[in-house]
């Protein structure tokens, strides 16, 4: 039985005739990411309160996924970068709530681009707003492609080392923003050859990663991380059948 792992979407505010016409939206990228490690994507919509637990309880893995904006700097406590557009605050607490619930639940967590943002600053990290304007002389970590590729050196000792197929991989990276260091309760595990870092993990839990590439846009083949990860939800389905 292929494990279920839902997987956040944009939320898209817009209006006809006058009224509420929103959407949510995810990229087929995600998807198909998940299902080619072996696993069955649900795409989830906005979270719900008196309803979030109830579906994570179904589920065996939670994606929080990438996106087109960046997070609010209202929740920063800061000026919104003039590069930086902020998302819709229905999805900035949607993604709240489900990761809170998926922690509270013990549910296999791992988070993308946007997704390992909002795990940061969730857990009271903060975050560099444009890198280029505010830290000169770093390399490229995306361009119009959004699949610019560049190599990342992961940590030796962390979960996220013991899945890949060596201490350098390389992935595919969408990002001007970055979180300046690993907030508390999580531990830095991929660093760029720059000083940006690239992912983050809870080293007290068996799997709640953040990255900050895109496993989902891999170009030869399914992806380590997301088949590491469907594994680990799968391992964990298995383990809780009667």
């Amino acid at each position: 039985m292929r494990p279920l792992i839902g997987i956040t979407s944009e939320f898209v505010p817009g209006t006809l005739f006058g009224r509420p016409w929103n959407s949510n939206i995810l990229l087929t990228s995600y998807s198909k990411g998940v299902s080619d490690a072996g696993g069955a994507a649900v795409i989830l919509p906005l979270a719900l309160p008196e309803t979030a637990e109830s579906v994570l309880r179904r589920l065996d893995g939670l994606i929080l996924s990438g996106g087109n904006n960046d997070i609010p700097a209202s929740v920063l406590g800061e000026e919104q970068h003039p590069a930086s557009e902020p998302l819709p605050m229905e999805r900035w607490e949607s993604e709240c709530l489900w990761l809170q619930t998926a922690l509270n639940l013990d549910k296999p967590v791992l988070g993308i681009c946007l997704g390992m943002q909002a795990m940061n600053v969730y857990a009271g990290g903060s975050m560099i707003q444009d890198i280029p304007d505010q830290c000169p002389g770093t390399g490229i970590h995306g361009d119009e492609t959004r699949m610019y590729r560049h190599d990342v050196d992961l940590i030796e000792g962390t979960h996220l080392r013991a899945l890949a197929p060596g201490p350098v991989v390389s992935i595919t990276s969408s990002h001007h923003q970055a979180i300046r260091s690993a907030p508390q309760g999580y531990r830095l595990a991929a660093i760029s050859p720059d000083g940006i870092i690239e992912a983050i993990e809870d080293p007290l839990r068996d799997f709640v990663i953040g990255v900050q590439w895109h496993p989902e846009r891999t170009q030869d083949g399914s992806s380590w991380l997301l088949e590491g990860f469907v594994r680990h939800c799968a391992a964990k389905l298995a383990g809780a059948a009667p």
